[in-house]
């Protein structure tokens, strides 16, 4: 067994692609959380059908 870093990634639904494409060009894994919603410096962000805020887990 080999130890993993783990990286968080919350964006916006329309940058998904592009990142998920980068993801897979250089051979990560990673995983999609849909639907996240929560609080942060920009104030409360819901999973509205505009942004539907995914959360990426790259391993």
């Amino acid at each position: 067994m080999q130890a993993l870093k783990k990286i968080e990634i919350i964006l916006g639904a329309p940058d998904l692609h592009r990142l998920t494409r980068l993801l897979e060009k250089h051979g990560l894994a990673y995983t999609v959380y849909h639907h996240v919603t929560g609080r942060g410096d920009r104030g409360v962000r819901g999973d509205d059908d505009l942004t539907a805020s995914p959360a990426i887990s790259v391993s």
